[in-house]
């Protein structure tokens, strides 16, 4: 059987007793094992680092640079991202590429973002 480029096969081992205990799980919410064990991997992916809308509030693309990725957001244009927590805005690890005095905004957004970013 060939696996796409896009996947990856794991091998996982376990012993019986876990193995029990997942298959008990996988079986009280009507799926398979493997299923099972996936939807707890993305829910701890989740629950981790949840993804956080960002809204541009200018009238030019920016490309902010979270967690050593850039990431472009056109001109009064949302989009989502994952932000590691207790990074803050205008950090090494959050921030605007563009020149210019950038400020986000967390509270009382209007565009309905978790997170506004605007320029002075």
């Amino acid at each position: 059987m060939s696996i796409s480029p896009l996947k990856t096969r794991i091998l996982l081992t376990i012993d019986r007793e876990l193995l029990a205990w997942v298959d008990t799980q996988a079986k009280a919410e009507y799926r398979d094992r493997n299923n099972w064990i996936i939807a707890q991997i993305l829910n701890v992916k989740k629950e981790v680092a949840p993804m956080k809308k960002i809204y541009n509030g200018e009238n030019f693309d920016i490309t902010v640079v979270i967690d050593l990725q850039d990431v472009v957001i056109p001109a009064k244009s949302y989009t989502e991202v994952v932000i590691p927590e207790n990074v803050t805005f205008n950090s090494d690890s959050f921030y605007v590429q563009e020149e210019g005095n950038f400020y986000a905004k967390y509270e009382n957004c209007h565009s309905g973002a978790d997170i506004e970013i605007y320029t002075n």
